[in-house]
């Protein structure tokens, strides 16, 4: 009775010491894998222990988990804290590509290289750079060119931003009201044009409004999962 007292009546933050001292030893009886398997075996350990097997808690808390952060300066893990990120992603590229497993041409230092792009992205150049046996270098090359059309992409979002809170400035200031009353005379021709733009331009906000709930709405979902308790999460590894 005792030991059951001692198992189950943990407090939070003693019993996820205990799941994260778990997952180090079972890391370090990985020693008989290598390469990608190893890569594969680590991000799985890390992804069904610390994230309870939820890719999408994964995707919004990532390395910012409080358990991944302590797993990363655990004094016996056998691996570079830099290591655990890139595992885990190559262990969800396995799963939506099986013959992962089975490639001769690409090893953990090329897969590396993919870490930190879209998971669309991640998986067209792995298929390029097996079909046609790429080096890392030429991997890392491809993934440069990636990542500066992300940039460009994340440079429109912030455009974005910009612009819906400008005119969110001017619904609140009156500005529109103004502008009604300047539009009295504008010639009826650029009057037509200008409600054309308008209407256009409000049913592009209307998708732009579903798209962010959309987002919130997954956002607002990992967060529920990571304020679960962490002893939860220990007792179901017991």
């Amino acid at each position: 009775m005792k030991a059951n007292c001692r198992l189950y009546c943990l407090e939070p933050s003693e019993s996820n010491a205990i799941v994260i001292d778990n997952v180090v030893n079972d890391m370090r009886g990985l020693v008989a894998k290598h390469g990608v398997e190893l890569s594969v075996e680590i991000g799985r350990l890390i992804l069904d222990r610390l994230y309870g097997g939820d890719v999408q808690r994964w995707r919004y808390r990532g390395n910012k988990d409080i358990s991944f952060r302590k797993l990363q300066h655990h004094p016996r893990l056998p691996f570079s804290a830099a290591h655990l990120s890139r595992a885990v992603m190559i262990y969800m590229l396995s799963r939506r590509k099986p013959e992962l497993m089975l490639t001769r041409n690409l090893g953990p230092s090329h897969l590396h290289e993919l870490a930190g792009l879209p998971e669309e992205e991640q998986d067209r150049i792995f298929d390029l750079a097996e079909r046609e046996c790429w080096s890392v270098k030429q991997i890392r090359e491809v993934v440069g060119e990636s990542r500066l059309k992300q940039r460009g992409k994340l440079t429109s979002i912030r455009r974005i931003v910009q612009i819906l809170r400008l005119l969110d400035k001017w619904a609140r200031d009156g500005s529109f009201t103004f502008a009604a009353e300047a539009f009295r005379g504008v010639e009826l021709i650029e009057l037509r044009e200008l409600l054309a733009i308008a209407r256009s331009s409000c049913h592009r906000l209307e998708n732009l409004t579903r798209i962010l709930a959309l987002q919130v709405g997954e956002r607002e979902h990992g967060d529920s999962l990571e304020s679960a308790t962490e002893g939860a999460v220990a007792t179901s590894q017991h």
